[in-house]
């Protein structure tokens, strides 16, 4: 089960660009963020720590 940026903020009910700032600073011990190119980010949310945190999510696709 994939989680993206935007359920994360939804979920936690926060900013979008709060969820990214905070995976690009390491802020979040579930989730990373990966620097493409000089401007570009690619962000990754780990879901079993996720759900760790937030407990039993439904994701759905789409």
């Amino acid at each position: 089960m994939a989680i993206s940026v935007e359920q994360a903020a939804k979920i936690l009910g926060k900013d979008v660009n709060t969820i990214r700032m905070g995976l690009i600073q390491k802020a979040f011990p579930w989730g990373a963020a990966v620097q493409t190119s000089e401007r570009r980010y690619s962000y990754v949310i780990y879901p079993k720590q996720f759900q760790e945190l937030v407990g039993e999510v439904e994701v759905k696709e789409g």
